[in-house]
């Protein structure tokens, strides 16, 4: 139970009837087990498709640092993705290359790296991390 309220959060929301129904139905169709998940699933399949390479690069990122493993966040973002085409494992790293045709590079180090049109390789830098290339003052 103590792992169950470190990962879930509890949220109330207010929906119109006609959106409770269509919940319901989805759920009644799809014989989920209760309303909660049945709102959840749907949830989590809409935010899916509006996620960029970016967003879901950072995502594996946060995976491998909590599971430091290359293969969870595959297996818990990647696999299955609407936006995405192909993965491909190289030993310390692995290349995903979204319908878009972007292909980024996830290193067991951490780092995000993106193919650029030269077929270099350049870091994503997220918000929580520092550039070196900043002018200090």
């Amino acid at each position: 139970m103590a792992d169950d309220k470190e990962t879930t959060q509890r949220k109330i929301y207010l929906f119109p009837v006609s959106l409770v129904r269509r919940i319901s139905a989805f759920q009644k169709r799809e014989e989920i087990a209760n309303e909660s998940e049945a709102v959840r699933r749907l949830l989590d399949e809409a935010l899916r498709v509006t996620e960029s390479p970016v967003d879901l690069m950072y995502q594996c990122r946060m995976i491998l640092e909590r599971t430091n493993s290359l293969y969870a966040p595959v297996k818990e973002i990647l696999v299955g993705h609407p936006n995405v085409e192909s993965i491909v494992f190289n030993g310390d790293d692995f290349d995903v290359t979204f319908r878009e045709g972007v292909t980024y590079s996830l290193l067991k180090s951490g780092a995000v790296m993106v193919q650029t049109e030269n077929d270099d390789w350049e870091a994503v830098l997220y918000p929580d991390e520092d550039s070196d290339d900043e002018i200090p003052f």
